[in-house]
């Protein structure tokens, strides 16, 4: 998110653009954007399987609704106007104000609304909670019917546990969104009004990780993370190198098939270089994730604002870049540690401040 300010191409994560940019943050973007959210969800179908499983359809909705669904409707109307007043603020410095903390005050009460039309950063948030119910239901609806549950299991064991068939499988279902989608990656959707288009390309993540749960195959994703992860950069670097040269009306086939591939690839590579090397307590590790939530949730107003503090003419993009992460960084964790860890916020987020008590 703080690369996206400081790239000259569009994307449809910009909110705004800094007055000194550089192509490289447009490609570290583009880069990151291409398997973050679908490693993310690959993960998330993981654990929704889990507690599916070993706590039970009742306590694996419950924890969805105290872990995700609340926490998404508490943040929302709250970080609405405080990142509407961070965006206006940070347009005004850039725009050379001499009173832009003034003027966003104003501008933001003027502005003000209880209700927002947008879900932000929490987009994911709302999708996760959708696949969750799908899952939920779908397996309980299969768990009353008179289906062969063995032999599909068995079908699924062959996929995850096969590298070459994961991977082509995951490619080519990958591929056959991006193509419906008429793009050669998929745009992130922050509306109410869910994109049919973009739930289809996370869902099939999601779907693999929960394949990859009921089938006991996680351990065999640690196959050569390193080559699938090297091969993903190779095939990115490869493809905005030569992505002019296919006749113009091949050229969209071309970056649908090279980005779908480069998707998967990193995607299980990153994975599995997780698996592979970090299958091991790492106390850094296990702070960042207790902390990783609440980090994300304020990190969007947090950015803006440095942002724009930072326009300073004579400093160029790649200075505001890394003094706008290094002090959000500092921030957003020295509040986590000195105001949430382990106070009433922290076990919201949890989903444990509101659950009722077992007796």
């Amino acid at each position: 998110h703080t690369s996206v300010i400081y790239s000259p191409f569009p994307s449809t994560v910009r909110t705004f653009m800094a007055q000194e940019t550089s192509p490289i943050f447009h490609y570290l973007v583009d880069i990151i954007h291409s398997f973050r959210m679908h490693t993310f969800f690959l993960v998330s179908g993981f654990f929704g399987a889990l507690l599916y499983y070993r706590k039970g359809p009742h306590e694996m909705m419950m924890n969805r609704v105290f872990k995700i669904l609340l926490p998404l409707i508490v943040f929302t109307l709250i970080l609405n106007p405080v990142i509407y007043l961070a965006r206006v603020y940070a347009e005004l410095k850039m725009i050379g104000s001499s009173d832009a903390w003034s003027e966003a005050w104003t501008t933001t009460v003027d502005h003000l609304e209880f209700l927002p039309n947008s879900l932000m950063h929490l987009w994911f948030l709302y999708y996760l909670m959708a696949f969750s119910v799908i899952f939920w239901v779908a397996s309980g609806v299969l768990h009353r019917l008179d289906i062969p549950r063995n032999q599909i299991r068995g079908i699924l064991n062959v996929i995850t546990g096969s590298p070459i068939l994961r991977i082509a499988l995951l490619f080519s279902l990958y591929f056959t969104g991006l193509w419906l989608n008429g793009e050669y990656d998929i745009h992130t959707n922050v509306s109410l009004w869910p994109d049919w288009r973009l739930m289809l390309c996370y869902l099939l993540f999601y779907s693999f990780g929960w394949a990859v749960f009921i089938t006991g195959n996680l351990s065999k994703l640690n196959w050569h993370p390193l080559i699938l992860t090297g091969a993903g950069l190779a095939l990115y670097i490869i493809t905005n190198l030569v992505k002019d040269y296919p006749d113009p009306a091949y050229q969209l086939v071309f970056q649908q098939v090279t980005y779908a591939l480069t998707t998967v690839l990193l995607s299980l590579g990153i994975t599995g270089f997780f698996l592979k090397y970090l299958n091991h307590y790492v106390r850094i590790f296990d702070y960042i994730m207790q902390s990783a939530f609440f980090v994300y949730l304020i990190h969007i107003p947090v950015v803006f604002y440095f942002s724009g503090l930072f326009s300073v003419p004579g400093i160029p993009a790649s200075g505001q870049f890394f003094l706008t992460l290094s002090l959000s960084i500092i921030i957003c964790f020295t509040v986590y540690h000195y105001l949430v860890r382990g106070g009433y916020l922290d076990k919201f987020l949890k989903g444990t401040l509101l659950r009722p008590k077992k007796h």
